[in-house]
This record gives structure tokens, C-alpha cells and sequence, in this order.
């Protein structure tokens, strides 16, 4: 009979629910019955909800005070062991859907599944194995946790800091974020799907987030004068799910720019572009180096982007954000790096699979996991 593994994420940020899909992609070919579950559905509850809204605010009104709670270790020192007691109450809600399923194991892609996991082990309603997926390229200790039989790290850096915080060497491998299988674009057939000429230069520009540290205003004025300085230049817009900015940018009309909503696997724009302009969420960079993209930062959300930008910048894998950032600068920045014809780092490019990988190390890991029982 075939080991379940039950892989829970929250769809507050679509990076971590991608990551358990790209997981639960591969585990199926390897032939694990696999269960995928929002957390924040199996957590409904008024403090959930108040949750998610309290992360959004902070976000968007007063970045600094989360900046000082993500990297505060006053407030991780008081607030660690208060997490898996916490998650007690709501943890029965997750107990409903581990009778219905009854894993093997339970993979966790997001702190707050990784708490309500923790809370069944120690409540002793939950006796498989817990394994704990990262996706950014830094270690933040509130992601630890003593019931986690095996650590999905993405970097030899995270690794090497959770060992000098006491956890054994055993319990860490290295996969880097887990990927779908890259898919060989025909560039000519996409290009006709969008409606772009082959003698167009394409921009794809990433909007997640838009509205904390990169306005509207600001994205429109970058559109208008990128564009006006090349008119072979096409730039495509990732609305993702935000219908309103995807209608807004429609209703501008503005030339040589394509506003696309949700893009299920946008590797396949990459493959065919000259830039990508973005922020550094840790998805959204590997699958860029998994296409051999180059990645111009505009701004750092808050907290774990920050300490993605310093890794990534300090070994040429990005181009750096313009200061300040202005719809000149930044525009003046991609016609650089656009006319430079500079290639990125390839020597750090070989060593994408520690930051982006296909599934090999990841089911190798988890097989050796079950095996030495």
C-alpha cells in the first residue's frame, strides 16, 4: 500500500501554496497518495481571520513595525515557545482531516501548519513523520521545530546555521525549492498567443504585492516611459488574481503593454524574455534562474525578502534594486541591463539546484526517510 503524505500550506501568498503543489507534484510520480490542504481553511476561526488581515495592515501601513517583529529576538525568544500551545485549539480542526486521511506523514510548507502539526505529535494524535519545506533563501528560527523529523532546506547556508542551533546534521537536506519539470516553450506559438511580434524585446513584470513599496502610479509611469524609450519593447504585466489592476491597466491602453491575470506557469514567459523585473519572493526567483531569465529587483517586502535580496545580490544571481526607486531609475536600470548584453553569473547559475530543483533530491530524501524506520 502506497505511504500518504498529508501537505498542508496557506494560501496567504500564493508562494507557499505553488511549493506544496510542486511537491505534491512530484511525490504522485513517485507514486505517494498525496492530500494537498489549506491550513486556513482547516483553521476557520475569528483569530485566523484577524490573523490574515493584522499581516496585510501591518504590510501595507506600517512596514517598519513588521520588519522589527520578523527580525526582533526579544519577540521570537518570548513568542517561540508560546507557538505549538497556541495552536492547540485549532490543531483539532487539523485532527479532523488526519482520521479522515490518516497520513504517514505530514509535509508543512508554512509555520503556522508547522504549529498545529507539532501540536497533534505532542498531544500524541499524530505519531508519522513531519517534514518541514522552507521557501526563502535565509533561516528564521520561528520555521524550527523539535517534532520535525526532516528539514527541506534550500541552501547550504540554512543548513549550516540550523546545525549551530543544535539541529541534527541527519535531519537537514539540501533540495532548494522543489519545481515543476521545465517545460521547452516554442517561442514562436507563445509569442502568437500573446499577440507579440518576433522582432519585440519582452519585459515581464512581476506585480505581486503591488501596493506595499511599489504603487500604481509608479508601475504606470515605469510602463509609459520604458516603453516610450524603446518601442520595441513589450512588457507583460502578472496580475496574477488582482482583476482590478488587470482591468485597470486595460483601461489605460497603454502601448506595447500586455496585462495578463492568473499565469499558471510563468517559466514559460521567462524562457522567452529578455528581463524580468520583480520583487525576490523565493518561488518566484528560482523558477527566473530555472529559465536563465535576467532578474532586475524593484523593491523588498518587509521581513523574509530582505535577507532573500542580500543572498541572492551578494552572488550575482539579480541586478540591483534602483535607489530610490523612481520610474526612471528603474526604467534607466532595465535599458542598462537590456543594451549591456552581460549575461548573469554562470558560475553561480550551476549551482541553482541548491536554490531550485526538480524533485530528484526531494523524493530520494523522503524515501530514505520512510526506509529508516
Amino acid at each position: 500500500m502506497n505511504k500518504k503524505i498529508l501537505i498542508l500550506y496557506t494560501s496567504v501568498g500564493l508562494g507557499h501554496k505553488f511549493i506544496a503543489e510542486n511537491i505534491g507534484y512530484h511525490l504522485k510520480q513517485a507514486g505517494y497518495d498525496v492530500l494537498l490542504h489549506d491550513i486556513l481553511e482547516v483553521q476557520d476561526g475569528a483569530m485566523v481571520k484577524f490573523g490574515t488581515w493584522a499581516h496585510s495592515f501591518i504590510n501595507r501601513r506600517i512596514p517598519s513595525f513588521w520588519r522589527w517583529m520578523y527580525f526582533s529576538n526579544l519577540l521570537n525568544k518570548v513568542m517561540s515557545p508560546l507557538r505549538v500551545p497556541l495552536a492547540r485549539t485549532n490543531s483539532e480542526n487539523l485532527f479532523v482531516i488526519v482520521k479522515q486521511f490518516s497520513p504517514d506523514c505530514i509535509l508543512s510548507t508554512q509555520t503556522t501548519a508547522s504549529a498545529a502539526t507539532a501540536s497533534l505529535i505532542r498531544q500524541k494524535k499524530f505519531s508519522g513523520k513531519f517534514i518541514v519545506a522552507f521557501s526563502d533563501y535565509h533561516l528564521h528560527k520561528f520555521w524550527l521545530y523539535d517534532e520535525a523529523n526532516l528539514y527541506l532546506a534550500n541552501t547550504d547556508e540554512q543548513k549550516q546555521e540550523m546545525v549551530s542551533l543544535g539541529v541534527p546534521d541527519k535531519k537537514i537536506i539540501v533540495c532548494g525549492i522543489t519545481l515543476q519539470p521545465k517545460l521547452e516553450v516554442n517561442s514562436d506559438e507563445l509569442r502568437n498567443e500573446l499577440g507579440i511580434s518576433p522582432d519585440k524585446k519582452i519585459i515581464v513584470f512581476g506585480s505581486g504585492s503591488l501596493g506595499i513599496g511599489f504603487d500604481y502610479q509608479l508601475l504606470k509611469n515605469f510602463l509609459n516611459q520604458i516603453t516610450n524609450t524603446d518601442s520595441n519593447i513589450v512588457v507583460v504585466v502578472l496580475c496574477g488574481k488582482n482583476e482590478s489592476l488587470k482591468e485597470k491597466l486595460q483601461s489605460e491602453n497603454l502601448s506595447n503593454v500586455i496585462p495578463l491575470g492568473f499565469f499558471r506557469n510563468p517559466s514559460r514567459l521567462y524562457q522567452i524574455s529578455e528581463l524580468l523585473v520583480t520583487k525576490p519572493g523565493g518561488l518566484t526567483i528560482a523558477e527566473a534562474l530555472q529559465s536563465r531569465v535576467k532578474i532586475l529587483i524593484t523593491h523588498t517586502l518587509p521581513g523574509q525578502e530582505e535577507p532573500n535580496y542580500e543572498y541572492l545580490l551578494s552572488r550575482n544571481l539579480i541586478y540591483k534594486k534602483p535607489e530610490p526607486l523612481t520610474a526612471k531609475n528603474l526604467t534607466d536600470t532595465a535599458m542598462t541591463i537590456l543594451s549591456s548584453g552581460q549575461t548573469s553569473n554562470e558560475v553561480e547559475l550551476q549551482k541553482i539546484t541548491n536554490l531550485g530543483s526538480e524533485g530528484k533530491t526531494l523524493i530520494n530524501s523522503i524515501n530514505n526517510l520512510f526506509h529508516n524506520v
